[in-house]
């Protein structure tokens, strides 16, 4: 018996979930024109804007951080959606699940391309970091969480 419980919310209410996050992504990174280079240090100093630039530890830029944590988020509610009603194993929905999630932001990746957006490896790279950590830490607390609807 799993020493967490947590409530299952209806299929609608947890695909939707799924949904907005994924519009908010897609929105997010395909309106947004990211100020060149160049024209940063000027932009950053203008009153009332706030750039970050370093993200925390200084390991990476803030940019990649925003797209591991969304990727992230992504994948904890596609899990939560699909892999936590249902019955153990669930080794291969979990699995799907990131596959998913990985692909989609390849295919955003891909969308930005043709747009004033850049095609970066690197954003690549974090969203599946944020996927894979997502994923993982799932996988290693599925005995100690469980799900119940009502």
């Amino acid at each position: 018996m799993p020493s967490i419980q947590l409530r299952l919310l209806s299929d609608r209410t947890r695909y939707a979930m799924v949904a907005v996050v994924a519009v908010l992504i897609l929105v997010f990174s395909l309106s947004h024109t990211p100020v060149p280079m160049e024209d940063q240090t000027e932009f950053c100093r203008q009153p009332g804007v706030i750039c970050l630039t370093e993200g925390p530890f200084g390991l990476v830029d803030a940019d990649k951080w925003v797209h591991g944590f969304s990727y992230a988020g992504l994948t904890a509610v596609l899990a939560y959606a699909v892999v936590a009603p249902a019955e153990p194993p669930i080794r291969r929905r979990l699995g799907w699940v990131g596959i998913v999630a990985v692909s989609y932001g390849l295919l955003i990746e891909l969308l930005q391309w043709p747009t004033a957006r850049e095609l970066d490896p690197f954003d690549g790279l974090a969203n599946t970091v944020g996927v894979l950590i997502v994923a993982t830490l799932w996988w290693l607390t599925r005995s100690h969480v469980g799900f119940e609807s009502k």
